[in-house]
């Protein structure tokens, strides 16, 4: 006869399972966005005592975007009240739209491009290599899909003597670099790829899902730089501490914030993520 003990999953499976599911959901929900394409927008944030009603009733009665060859696919209110509209057309036109948003509002609002953005990795960059050179030959190859305010992040020397850089670019610019491969900088043709970004829940502070199929305890009002409760990351000013490497139990280092290069927990759950959706 089998008893209820016996029929009990052990923990660990039951953990593997849970952990499964997290993955099936996040891969069904991350080949959804893949077939959506993210369209740039303009967003009008209403200024003294402007709401959103207002400015679109000023700007829908001046402006007229067949003018300018642009087309409106979405206009909504953002969660601050802000005027988000999608718009589709060539760089010059949406420039050209952009003027004329900003001539019709006549400083009831202000006016600001919003292009989805990418993390881009350069690798093998030699030790000698500075900041202002890598962006002089990321600008010599994107040409007009540059732009000036870029900001870009070296690291540390690896055990080989090589450099590192991230540079956050709009997604024409990273698609680009990405088909490319490889883009010569200083001596060396470094190679280049878009850097997966993994997913991480705002719920429980980990990684590879998101808060709506989260599972795990809600750590929501803690700290998520060192795990306390009486302030939040912007008022971090202790000692770093991962949470989700603690409740390994391992005897992983826990003087580290999580998701940094030291965190097991993310490595972990970044291996597993990036596994599941390709």
């Amino acid at each position: 006869m089998i008893t209820c003990k016996q029929r009990q999953r052990p923990k660990k499976e039951r953990r593997q399972k849970t952990t499964q599911t997290l993955l099936n959901a996040t891969k069904r929900e991350t080949a959804t966005k893949r077939r959506r394409t993210r369209p740039e927008a303009v967003l009008i944030k209403p200024t003294g005592n402007r709401n959103y009603a207002d400015v679109l009733k000023q700007i829908r009665s001046t402006v007229k975007p067949e003018e300018s060859n642009v087309i409106i696919k979405s206009i909504r209110k953002t969660r601050q009240g802000h005027v988000l509209l999608e718009v589709g057309a060539s760089p010059e036109d949406k420039a050209s739209f952009r003027t004329k948003l900003k001539e019709a509002i006549q400083g009831a609002g202000e006016v600001r491009q919003l292009s989805p953005k990418c993390q881009v990795e350069i690798r093998d960059l030699d030790i000698s290599t500075e900041c202002d050179e890598v962006k002089d030959a990321l600008k010599a190859f994107l040409g007009e899909d540059w732009n000036d305010e870029t900001k870009i992040n070296m690291t540390k020397t690896d055990f080989r003597g090589s450099l590192k850089a991230f540079a956050v670019l709009n997604e024409t610019a990273a698609n680009k670099l990405d088909k490319a491969g490889h883009v010569r900088i200083g001596w060396v043709n470094c190679r280049v790829r878009i850097k997966a970004q993994v997913p991480r829940c705002y719920r429980c502070h980990g990684y590879g899902h998101i808060a709506v199929i989260c599972r795990e305890a809600d750590r929501g009002n803690l700290c998520c730089k060192c795990g306390h409760e009486d302030h939040k990351s912007a008022a971090y000013n202790r000692p770093p501490k991962c949470i989700l490497c603690e409740e390994r139990k391992d005897g992983s280092e826990l003087d580290h914030i999580p998701g940094s290069a030291a965190c097991e927990s993310y490595k972990d759950a970044a291996r597993l993520y990036l596994k599941a959706i390709r």
